[in-house]
């Protein structure tokens, strides 16, 4: 599955939308735009091929199309198609895949780590959504400014944001609801809190394997099936998130935040924290030293 990620320091900028109810008999147009464009089916099958990509457009679907990217109708949708619209740019964004999201924003979340100041959106560009009330919400609210005479064209586009905001929480929350809904998810759910709970001591696959009674090998490929990586990288990747905030909240030199989250080798630990972050354990301490404090 592939993610669209855009930072949100500052909020989409809106072009246009609407909603789009189409006649018996139609297919989608034949373009190639410079803009983006957020699809949410409403009725009917909406028959949309991007590039190689065929998709089906149906009610709680959600499609986004490329900008400079030809996308067309490849089938005729003989019964009438509704959905929302809304065309749109963004800068810096990039295409990534279900790892990025995986180990960015689900794996945090489901470990209750995520950071509440994430600054950006990771939205499949393609997906189906169990619940898109808010979403439909959402976009009557945007179709109500963008059409509205409103006092400033930001309303647009910071309702266009929460929207890609609301898709990005819906996307967590379904990956996390699968989980749980699958009766043989209750041990994996175990050992993940095992695994927290255990991630200052020097933990292996092998540890890990004894404790919940599992063949080493098996237990890494169920893994790396159901969260998307390794059991070592997650491991590490928990390590890493932990030994941030010690650097942050503690006056524990490099060698003891190492010593702490189990690593006997504390240049092992740098390099990996390097590779992890693209950043020093050092620099980051040092590039974020300043701090409030109050009494009142």
């Amino acid at each position: 599955m592939k993610f669209l990620k855009i930072p949100i320091d500052k909020p989409l900028t809106h072009v246009s939308s609407g909603h789009f109810v189409s006649p018996i008999n139609w297919s989608h147009s034949k373009r190639n735009i410079d803009s983006f464009v957020l699809i949410v089916g409403l009725q009917g099958t909406a028959y949309i091929q991007q590039d190689k990509e065929k998709y089906e457009v149906k009610p709680g679907n959600v499609l986004i199309l490329l900008p400079y990217t030809t996308h067309f109708g490849y089938e005729i949708s003989k019964e009438s198609v509704s959905y929302y619209w809304c065309h749109f740019y963004c800068k810096n964004s990039s295409i990534v895949d279900e790892s990025t999201f995986t180990k960015e924003l689900f794996v945090p979340k489901i470990e209750a780590s995520i950071h509440n100041d994430c600054n950006y959106v990771m939205v499949p560009i393609y997906s189906s959504y169990t619940n898109t009330d808010r979403i439909n919400i959402l976009f009557n609210q945007l179709l109500h400014v963008a059409y509205s005479d409103y006092y400033t064209s930001y309303g647009a586009s910071y309702l266009l944001t929460l929207i890609m905001m609301e898709l990005t929480q819906q996307t967590i929350s379904d990956h996390i609801q699968k989980l749980k809904d699958d009766e043989t998810n209750g041990k994996f759910i175990k050992m993940l809190e095992w695994i927290r709970i255990n991630i200052e001591n020097n933990i292996s696959v092998c540890d890990i394997a004894r404790e919940f009674n599992y063949n080493p090998d098996y237990l890494s490929r169920m893994f790396k099936q159901k969260i998307g990586i390794s059991l070592i990288k997650y491991i590490n990747s928990l390590k890493i998130t932990k030994a941030k905030k010690m650097l942050l909240c503690s006056d524990n030199s490099i060698k003891e935040i190492a010593y702490k989250l189990g690593f006997t080798d504390e240049k092992y630990f740098m390099k990996l924290f390097k590779k992890m972050e693209n950043i020093t354990p050092t620099q980051y301490r040092n590039a974020f030293f300043y701090t409030h404090m109050n009494n009142h």
